[in-house]
């Protein structure tokens, strides 16, 4: 029986897989990384909207090229093969929205909006800040995975999820929810009045 769960199964050949805990779709071939690294591995996601702190797990690519996802419902994946977040292009990161159990992860991602900070920790405690700069709903089969994915001189962390109606027959959600923050940098070296700088968007 498939699972009611998000899994990034959601991007890549998307959409003909369903989106359930062990299933991703599309295969993925990443960028390489490029700028500086600001953290290490990443281990943990902290959003304060949505009183929400979570671990990260890395994940990569299954042998059918796929994108490997979280078997735990509470647990972040991040895109390892990809962009390391605070560096130059776009990390990205998926949680699942629920299961047949009830509410998962990014249960409440839709409730950010534009503004909005999300920390990431690396395993030694260093933090990086970002901020929401929009939230796009995609249908499952047209998300435009070059802007998601692709390659892009800012620093961006892009958070991915289902949502929409859950289509029982294809055993996924008819929608993908992808939240679009951007790096905060910090401007002087006074931590007790520290000011910050987003980075602009280029395609």
């Amino acid at each position: 029986m498939l699972k009611r769960i998000c899994s990034i199964g959601l991007l890549l050949l998307f959409f003909s897989s369903g989106c359930t805990a062990n299933e991703s779709a599309l295969p993925l071939h990443p960028t390489p990384n490029q700028g500086e690294t600001k953290i290490s591995q990443p281990v943990s996601l902290d959003i304060p909207k949505l009183a929400l702190t979570a671990p990260i797990e890395a994940k990569g690519l299954l042998n059918t090229g796929q994108m490997a996802v979280p078997d735990n419902r509470d647990t972040v994946g991040w895109f390892s093969p990809g962009t390391v977040p605070g560096q130059q292009g776009n990390a990205v990161m998926v949680g699942h929205v629920d299961d047949k159990t009830g509410p998962a992860v990014f249960f409440y991602l839709n409730r950010l909006t534009t503004g909005d900070f999300i920390h990431v920790k690396d395993k030694d405690g260093k933090k990086l800040t970002f901020m929401v700069k929009k939230k796009e709903a995609y249908d499952r089969q047209h998300a435009p995975l070059s802007i998601i994915f692709g390659p892009t001189n800012a620093k961006q962390l892009n958070l991915i999820t289902c949502t929409g109606s859950f289509n029982r027959e294809q055993g996924t959600h008819e929608k993908r929810l992808v939240v679009y923050t951007t790096l905060l940098e910090p401007i002087g070296h006074s931590p007790k009045n520290k000011t910050y700088t987003s980075q602009k968007q280029s395609p």
